[in-house]
């Protein structure tokens, strides 16, 4: 009697996962397929009222990052099922053990995409990309990392430090910023398309100028050689 309820309960659960399982894979949606996969989410805008406070946190956690390296982006983002990672070749090598020059690793550049219909902004899925753009291929830029992940395979995933709410990617080129305007009236978002040509996704001037003269003062500090 006890072995056909435990086989009972089992049955069940097993049932319940399944129905979930195939529930997940018919919305599921390969982005790598896509000829503009970034066109197709909202993303977040950095509200004002947070940038003094996100500055001063960069200022104090930015240096004791694990990883800092200046690498070249060979391509666009890899999507992976629940986030989305970016191929780099390091250029140089400012602090951290166990990288070198000339090698080829992945940046996680999106931490979570939300799939969720109640979670649609503006008809569409949103992500999070750290309000900061993903890299453009053959672009320079100055990177801060905390941990490589653990895969399966040989590819080598790292992620940024946890605690910066903007991701902490600076291009070492000038790359134009224009405000972005929220097109929701229950977040403070906007279609990604929108928004595309910028570095960073940012509400007003007064914003931008605050994050490019502190994004001038890492490109001096930590200058390529």
């Amino acid at each position: 009697m006890k072995f056909k309820y435990i086989a009972a309960i089992t049955f069940f659960a097993f049932a319940v996962l399944l129905g979930a399982g195939l529930y997940s894979k018919t919305s599921y949606k390969d982005y790598n397929k896509e000829k503009e996969p970034l066109n197709h989410f909202s993303v977040g805008i950095f509200p004002d009222n947070l940038a003094d406070t996100q500055i001063e946190i960069m200022q104090e956690v930015l240096d004791n990052s694990r990883h800092i390296i200046a690498a070249r982006c060979e391509d666009t983002s890899k999507y992976l099922y629940s986030c989305a990672v970016q191929p780099v070749t390091v250029e140089q090598v400012f602090k951290g053990e166990g990288l070198k020059t000339g090698e080829k690793i992945s940046i996680q550049t999106v931490s979570q995409i939300f799939m969720e219909k109640d979670l649609y902004v503006g008809g569409k899925p949103s992500l999070n990309i750290g309000f900061v753009n993903e890299m453009k291929p053959g672009k320079t830029y100055l990177i801060f990392l905390d941990r490589k992940i653990d895969t399966h395979n040989e590819e080598k995933i790292f992620v940024h430090p946890k605690e910066t709410l903007i991701r902490p990617v600076f291009c070492y080129e000038k790359i134009e910023n224009k405000p972005c305007v929220s097109n929701s009236d229950i977040s403070n978002s906007t279609y990604y398309k929108d928004v595309s040509e910028n570095e960073f996704f940012l509400a007003s001037e007064t914003t931008i100028k605050k994050i490019e003269e502190f994004k001038e003062t890492l490109l001096h500090k930590y200058p390529i050689q």
